[in-house]
């Protein structure tokens, strides 16, 4: 039997996580819940992220994760 051992002490992990997430479109919850997903996506999200600066995506995945 092979055993891997892995030095992650400065990886984040959780084991709960879903299969991906969107740590940029956290500031964006909120944002026109009330329409479809197309339209929720061209109207919203897509102009936002391209509107994003490396400012703004820190600031959002470090609203999104845990300290």
């Amino acid at each position: 039997m092979l055993i891997l051992v892995i030095d992650a002490k400065s990886v984040l992990s959780c084991q709960a996580c879903p299969d991906h997430i969107h740590l940029c479109q956290t500031l964006f919850r909120g944002a026109a819940d009330d329409l479809a997903l197309i339209d929720w996506l061209k109207e919203r999200v897509w102009p936002m992220e391209a509107a994003h600066t490396a400012a703004s995506v820190r600031a959002s995945a470090r609203l999104a994760l845990p300290s």
